[in-house]
């Protein structure tokens, strides 16, 4: 089973499609008042997982063609395919 490698560790080759952990967000809305750096301190604690691959510009982009504003932390190699069955459509 694949386990998750920090990016500072060492990256993926470049164009190969991989699992990233994505920690922050582009999109910061202030809520009830707080500042800014209570904004940017609070999304920092959101995570998700994206499929993305780094360029030979040494930056992440995703599926889209889009660069990651947030650096991603962690990688994957994605899974295997699964054997494709006779009763398979």
């Amino acid at each position: 089973m694949s386990k998750w490698i920090k990016c500072s560790d060492r990256l993926p080759e470049e164009y190969r499609l991989v699992l990233v952990a994505i920690y922050g967000t582009d999109m910061i809305c202030l809520q009830g008042g707080e500042t800014l750096e209570d904004a940017v301190k609070r999304t920092q604690k959101v995570g998700h997982v994206s499929l993305d691959y780094v360029g030979e510009d040494g930056l992440w982009w995703d599926t889209s063609g889009f660069p990651e504003i947030v650096t991603p932390k962690y990688w994957m190699e994605l899974p295997e395919l699964p054997e494709k069955g006779e009763d398979d459509d």
